[in-house]
């Protein structure tokens, strides 16, 4: 027989606990970022850590630094999944199978969906919902799921709070540079909700936050009485995800490529300035054409005026002629052969 097991999200209603509800002797499932705490809300002790895939190798790295610095026990590790192939560690353009990957690197963690497998319903439901609306589940509910195949029979939900605060967390938003506070599109709070619900025929389902969003369709554990102690957290505790070199890399990398892609946009603002210039001068070429082409027909028209000029000469010259010759003979410049003839004619 299983002891209860209490499912903690990250949502801000983590730090409204009503401990006089905590079941005895349970056990705990948390996820990605509840290291972020500064308290112990749900003490040290943590049965089962979901991981987002997206940042696996750094999670990993940051949760065994936390259990060799005595900050947490945790005896399981699970990738939180809904398919069989996913990206990891911020290369988003290479997909990989996910049983392949965690062999190769981290033998001792099961991925959610190979759990779903054990049981028909569950895989159904959420191969349907991928499929048909290219949803997914949000951590808080993949861990719910996984606990109904591993057989947990009463189950207490905390922290799943359908983005009733902007998608916010627990913790400050601020904590931490690595992650932003934002929905994927690939969530749907409807999707969640639904799926607690048809959990509830696998399993009884409590909430522990009486104000949380969750008790609009989770009921409290009245018989639940046990007493908790609140511990605080240790001076100088982990309070950020430990970087692992690689995804460190990436993202420098990313860094680079944003530099590059801002420095060619700047390159392409230039081209696009010369590209103007070029424009401009080609305007300038053409005016240029247009000036050259005028440059040639005023050389015609001086060389038109000037054979003009030369034919109103000729003509001048052409009149003087004719008129030398008919005045001429009247101011003794010469005589004609017909003169000459009537002189010869008078004489006689």
């Amino acid at each position: 027989m299983k002891k209860p097991l209490i499912i903690a999200g990250n949502g801000p209603s983590i730090k409204d606990l009503d401990y006089s509800l905590f079941p005895k002797d349970f056990e705990v499932f948390r996820c990605n970022q509840f290291y972020f705490e500064d308290k112990y809300y749900l003490g040290r002790e943590i049965k089962g850590v979901f991981f987002n895939p997206c940042v696996l190798s750094s999670q990993m790295q940051t949760a065994q630094y936390l259990m060799d610095n005595g900050e947490y026990s945790i005896e399981r590790f699970f990738c939180s999944v809904s398919t069989d192939r996913h990206d990891f560690d911020g290369d988003y353009q290479t997909i990989l199978p996910v049983c392949g990957y965690l062999k190769a690197h981290y033998p001792f963690v099961c991925d959610t969906f190979s759990l779903f497998k054990e049981h028909e319903e569950i895989l159904r439901h959420v191969k349907y919902h991928l499929k048909t609306y290219s949803k997914e589940l949000s951590a808080g509910v993949l861990m719910l799921l996984s606990a109904i195949v591993l057989g947990y029979k009463e189950i207490y939900l905390v922290g799943i709070d359908f983005g009733a605060s902007s998608w916010g967390h627990f913790y400050d938003e601020s904590q931490s540079q690595h992650f932003s506070n934002h929905m994927a599109d690939c969530h749907n709070i409807y999707y969640d909700m639904f799926t607690i619900c048809l959990c509830q025929k696998y399993a009884k389902l409590y909430a522990l936050a009486p104000n949380s969003p969750l008790r609009h369709i989770l009921a409290l554990n009245p018989q639940a009485k046990y007493h908790f102690e609140l511990l605080d957290k240790p001076i100088g505790y982990t309070s950020d995800l430990i970087v692992s070199l690689p995804l460190e890399e990436k993202l420098l990398e990313f860094k680079n490529i944003e530099e590059k892609l801002l420095e060619f946009k700047n390159i392409e603002e230039k081209l696009l300035e010369f590209k103007n210039i070029e424009e401009k001068l080609l305007e300038f070429k053409n005016i240029e054409e247009k000036l050259l082409e005028f440059k040639n027909i005023e050389e015609k028209l001086l060389e038109f005026k000037n054979i003009e000029e030369k034919l109103l000469v000729n003509r001048l010259k052409n009149i003087l002629r004719k008129i030398k010759r008919k005045i001429l003979p009247f101011f003794g410049g010469g005589v004609t052969p017909t003169l000459k003839v009537s002189f010869r004619w008078g004489v006689a």
